[in-house]
């Protein structure tokens, strides 16, 4: 493991701006543990899936008014990627059919259950990422918040069952990246992002976005999308 987090410090859900309160499946979570009965489309992430349709960038982000020629399923985060990746689609979190978003809350349930009788035990679950929660941190001044590139469900249930204790988590690295993650990007990963070196992001350095565009989008991340 490489550090710990704590409940405030997560600010995505995917790609997407959000604090984990404000997260769907943070908020199944809870749902479950108050009734472990409850029917898929009474949860919260059924509700996300129904109610969360944004069309473009600009719409996800809600500044920076040239992406709003790019789609919601196009990937663009300013401190990795030189412009937004049209070569591939990203759709985590919107538009998904029941069936799908039926899959995802039983998979919920069964990490509740797993976590709450083992503990968060990466090593006994392994995936690829060695059945971590990855990511790595944004900074802004004495700020930082933790962007989770994987364990968006892990995450969620941990912080459900005890929201005042810190988790795990390993940062991410190249070797975990699938060809659509390399796409218009630079190819290391830092630990740490730092609004201060915005100059030398790849976006800013590319042209595709000024300085104050860069910060704008960042900024989303830590204080949250006002809808």
């Amino acid at each position: 493991m490489n550090g710990r987090i704590f409940e405030h410090e997560v600010c995505n859900l995917s790609r997407i701006p959000m604090p984990i309160v404000k997260n769907p499946i943070y908020k199944t979570c809870l749902q479950i543990q108050k009734d472990n009965s409850i029917a898929m489309r009474d949860t919260a992430l059924y509700k996300h899936y129904l109610d969360y349709n944004p069309k473009t960038l600009f719409d996800m982000y809600g500044v920076v008014d040239k992406l709003t020629r790019f789609s919601n399923n196009v990937a663009f985060l300013p401190w990795i990627h030189t412009a937004p990746v049209t070569q591939f689609t990203d759709v985590a979190f919107m538009d998904r059919e029941a069936l799908f978003i039926s899959e995802q809350v039983e998979k919920i349930r069964r990490l509740i259950n797993s976590i709450r009788l083992l503990g968060y035990t990466p090593r006994d679950f392994p995936d690829r990422k060695g059945g971590n929660i990855t990511g790595y941190w944004l900074k802004r001044g004495k700020e930082r918040r933790f962007y989770v590139v994987s364990g968006n469900h892990r995450v969620s249930v941990c912080f459900s069952l005890d929201k005042n204790k810190s988790y795990p988590f390993a940062y991410e690295v190249v070797d975990h990246l699938k060809p659509r993650d390399l796409a218009n990007r630079r190819k290391d990963i830092l630990q740490t992002y730092d609004l201060k070196d915005v100059d030398q992001w790849p976006s800013v350095n590319s042209g595709f976005l000024t300085k104050k565009e860069a910060i704008a989008i960042t900024n989303i991340y830590f204080e949250g999308k006002n809808e």
